[in-house]
């Protein structure tokens, strides 16, 4: 349920708000999230009501993905790459986004049994980091242009967040 409200939210905000604001707002989301996740494992003064505290940092998680990485990662691909290189590049782009879902889900439990739970989700958070840096420096903002425009941007060689 959470996750479909949220990706309704996106769909409404989408061409008001524009694609870089929700993807940073959502990646923040998700960074708060696993803090949450993380804190719930690592400190035992939460032993008391921890299941809650997971929970909610669970929600807090899904509820960003949902308007930030889920949707957006989707239509930003089919909107950055020229016409030429459209299709193979969001051939790649879909396997690699796929392969690395894989590797996070075969993972899990041996980063659970090295790391521990805390451990796994604050690492997690910490890739939420760079992931938030990433975006903010490098991904443009297509609200509002044409993939022309798109196009014409990435031909004169200009730096991604000028678009």
């Amino acid at each position: 349920m959470v996750m479909w409200l949220f990706h309704v939210l996106a769909i409404f905000l989408l061409d008001r708000v524009g694609r870089r604001p929700l993807l940073l707002l959502g990646v923040a989301g998700q960074i708060i999230g696993l803090a949450i996740l993380g804190a719930a494992f690592q400190f035992q003064q939460l032993a008391s009501f921890k299941s809650y505290v997971a929970i909610g940092g669970l929600v807090i998680y899904v509820a960003s993905f949902a308007f930030g990485l889920g949707p957006i990662f989707c239509l930003l691909i089919s909107e950055i790459y020229t016409l030429k290189a459209r299709g193979a590049a969001m051939s790649a782009v879909t396997v690699t986004n796929w392969a690395l879902n894989l590797v996070v889900a075969v993972t899990f439990l041996t980063l659970v049994g090295i790391l521990g739970h805390a451990g796994t989700f604050w690492l997690y958070g910490a890739i939420a980091v760079a992931a938030w840096v990433f975006i903010y420096r490098l991904v443009p903002e297509t609200k509002g242009k044409s993939l022309e425009q798109i196009e014409e941007h990435w031909r004169a060689g200009k730096h991604p967040r000028e678009l």
